[in-house]
């Protein structure tokens, strides 16, 4: 087993964290970081990792700075399942698409500004409809039932009573004889 942190470490927001078990490479949340321009400006480069090397995401909830990355990695080549609490999946609905909405008002502002620059024009992170895509690879669950996300890894969602559909999750993992408990908290 090894666990890598990639957000939200030294810092508050971009909750991402990267957990390999038995030849799996699994992500606890995929969040926006957000603060300064120079900050979220953080938000567009390259994952540290292969987006298309992740078999599943264990979401804790919905909030942005959790979830804010997930139609970016979509983009970006991650074609697994997000493994998260019902309430979550619903209210990601929203939330994501909304953002996405939000980011294309901000890069057409942006946009006017940098033509009258002469400069060329950026894109937003990912649009409306990549929020929309994401949401046919969200598989809600209940709290208390048991997933097997892949081999050798099972997710329990337990309520983390953070906002509607947060979750701790207790994840437990074998690797030959070897069994480990790992409980992530998300927000508390």
């Amino acid at each position: 087993m090894q666990l890598t942190f990639y957000g939200a470490a030294g810092e508050v927001t971009g909750s991402c964290h990267l957990l390999q078990v038995n030849g799996h490479r699994l992500l606890l949340d995929c969040g926006l970081i957000q603060g300064s321009a120079e900050d979220e400006a953080r938000n567009a480069r390259d994952f540290p990792f292969a987006a298309n090397e992740i078999d599943a995401v264990l979401l804790s909830h919905a909030h942005l700075d959790h979830s804010g990355r997930l139609p970016l990695l979509m983009r970006r080549g991650f074609n697994g399942p997000v493994h998260t609490h019902n309430a979550t999946r619903e209210l990601c609905a929203v939330l994501l698409r909304d953002a996405a909405h939000l980011q294309e008002l901000e890069i057409r502002r942006e946009n006017r500004h940098r033509a009258g620059q002469r400069r060329p024009p950026v894109q937003p992170l990912y649009g409306i409809q990549d929020a929309e895509h994401l949401m046919r690879q969200i598989v809600g669950h209940r709290y208390g039932e048991a997933v097997e996300v892949v081999p050798g890894v099972t997710a329990t969602f337990v309520d983390a009573g953070h906002i509607l559909g947060s979750a701790c999750l207790i994840l437990d993992l074998r690797e030959g004889d070897l069994r480990r408990r790992l409980v992530f908290s998300g927000d508390l």
